[in-house]
Parts: C-alpha cells; sequence; structure tokens
C-alpha cells in the first residue's frame, strides 16, 4: 500500500503513525528546498555576468563559454558555487574571459 501525505488522516494509528512521517518529510523537503526570490537567471553587472540556476537534486554545475565565431569552440568553463535552498551561483568577470567588457 502507498501512503500519500495529502489527503485526509484517518484510520488505524500505524496508518496516521505514517501518514504524520510523510506529512512531516514532505514538508523538511519543501522548507530545505522552496525558493521564493526573483533572482534567478542572468545578471549583468559592471564586474561582470553572474547567473543563479534552480537545481536542488544537482551534484554539481558547470557553464561553458563557447566563441561566436567558432561554434563549436569551447573558450571557458566554471563551476558553479551551491548556495543554499538548491540554488548554484557562478560570476564571471571580463578578465577571466581574456577580454575588457562582456
Amino acid at each position: 500500500m502507498i501512503h500519500q501525505p495529502y489527503g485526509q488522516v484517518g484510520g488505524q494509528v500505524s496508518d496516521i503513525e505514517i501518514q504524520a512521517r510523510d506529512i512531516l518529510a514532505t514538508r523538511e523537503l519543501l522548507n530545505e528546498y522552496f525558493y521564493y526570490p526573483d533572482d534567478i537567471g542572468p545578471d549583468y553587472g559592471p564586474e561582470g555576468f553572474q547567473i543563479r540556476v534552480w537545481s536542488p537534486p544537482a551534484v554539481s554545475l558547470k557553464i561553458h563559454i563557447y566563441s561566436k565565431t567558432e561554434k563549436e569552440k569551447l573558450i571557458f568553463s566554471k563551476r558553479f558555487e551551491k548556495e543554499y535552498s538548491g540554488v548554484w551561483y557562478a560570476k564571471i568577470s571580463p578578465s577571466e574571459l581574456g577580454i575588457d567588457d562582456l
């Protein structure tokens, strides 16, 4: 029998205990990974380019930047740093790319 954490709670004591554990587990998961700020995605500023990605199950993330003229030519790679609630962050300055301005 699959016990779902939603719906009415009722039944024998053991069923109620299982439902209570499922509800608490779901609550813990939501508290750990729920993310509501609106800073996900790319942002350009005077100090460079930064990007935040929301990916709770990720173990690691990496950004790859390719040449505009030679589409297959990889010119830069950088690992994202894990922040909180499944959010990953990377910042790239023009100097890292060997250019003056992004």
